[in-house]
């Protein structure tokens, strides 16, 4: 019977020995999961910082586009007005230049 308490005591001890180290193993997967668990939430956090940033881009983007289609608006506006001003200008020379023909012819 001693050998068999000594049997079962081996036994236990083997069992708990595996115990013990299996909640070793697990305690070393928990850590090992938490660290990934933290490496993938910051991973998370700069690619929402990134995602913001884009947004922001973007929508500057779409400001400086609607700028642009406003500005061009405006210089077309503008090279008509230059375009009449250059046209009555030329229009003024020449009833200057008849005017003075008239006067020349008048003398």
């Amino acid at each position: 019977m001693a050998g068999s308490v000594s049997d079962l005591n081996a036994d236990v001890t083997g069992a708990w020995s595996k115990r013990r180290h299996e909640a070793y193993q697990a305690s070393v997967q928990y850590e090992d999961f938490v660290s990934l668990s933290d490496q993938i939430h910051d991973a998370n956090s700069r690619v929402a910082v990134k995602e913001t940033y884009i947004l922001k881009l973007e929508q500057r983007r779409d400001a400086l586009t609607a700028t642009v289609a406003t500005n061009e608006e405006t210089i077309a506006r503008q090279q008509k007005r230059l375009y009449g001003a250059d046209a009555e200008i030329l229009r003024l020379r020449r009833e200057l230049r008849a005017a003075e023909q008239r006067g020349d012819d008048a003398d």
